[in-house]
């Protein structure tokens, strides 16, 4: 699948409806980027809500830290590509640990709100532009002399599909690889979470209540099934006792 995706850029192809041109230009190699970014952040929501259960509100937090604190760091701080790269690395790994540490001490809707205090938190304050970092409402240009050169110009943009490909590509093998480990098996089986037999289509809602209905009704019958045996097996302990017949407790009046 990636290595079908890696030569878009060499396709002169035209969709029409779909782009306005063809799939080499810079224009939808940039919006392609952008879609393969976006599918490697669903990637690793997946992680969080389909397997873990945690209904977060904050996934957009680390994508602002990252973005901007990469930018400033290399803007603002003059810092080379690479020690910003390294530097917001750090600082994302130190801060989703601390935010994480105080998020897991609940769960369910208290858990979704802790997380939206975060993130929200995380807007103001890029909206209040502490010592002219952030720019506000106007957002920080990256300083474009200190980028890789592989990476800067409209004939590069290439590059940059190039790069939002290999992101999507280490963000599926480390999820897989992350599913597939002892704590991935854990979370499938966890409660409330149903896996699939394989080849086995998901019901949908309809299905669902015909199979519960279905259910019930041979639950009733095995239940009518079960009284009437009872009842037979009574019934005939009174024929073998004799007519006459009294029990201790009326022999005694």
């Amino acid at each position: 699948m990636f290595g079908a995706l890696a030569f878009v850029p060499k396709l002169n192809v035209s969709i029409p409806k779909l782009f306005d041109q063809p799939l080499s230009s810079p224009g939808t190699l940039t919006l392609l980027a952008a879609c393969l970014v976006f599918a490697g952040l669903a990637l690793t929501y997946d992680i969080q809500f389909g397997f873990t259960g945690l209904l977060s509100f904050g996934h957009a937090l680390y994508i602002a830290i990252g973005v901007y604190l990469s930018n400033i760091a290399i803007t603002d701080w003059h810092w080379s590509f690479w020690e910003a790269i390294a530097f917001t690395m750090g600082v994302a790994f130190v801060l989703a640990n601390v935010l994480g540490f105080v998020s897991l001490r609940v769960s369910g809707i208290a858990f979704a709100m802790v997380t939206l205090a975060f993130a929200q938190a995380g807007n103001v304050l890029a909206l209040k532009d502490p010592h002219h970092w952030t720019h506000g409402e106007e957002g920080l240009g990256a300083d474009y002399t200190r980028l890789p050169h592989a990476f800067v110009g409209i004939v590069n943009t290439k590059n940059l599909y190039w790069l939002a490909l290999a992101f999507l590509a280490v963000v599926f093998f480390v999820v897989r690889w992350t599913t597939e480990s002892s704590p991935g098996r854990v979370w499938q089986a966890r409660p409330g979470r149903r896996a699939r037999r394989p080849g086995r289509r998901k019901r949908g809602c309809t299905g669902q209540r015909e199979a519960d209905a279905r259910r019930i009704g041979r639950q009733g019958r095995a239940n009518r099934s079960r009284r009437g045996r009872v009842h037979r097996s009574s019934g005939k302990g009174r024929r073998d006792r004799p007519p006459n017949a009294r029990s201790d407790s009326t022999a005694g009046r």
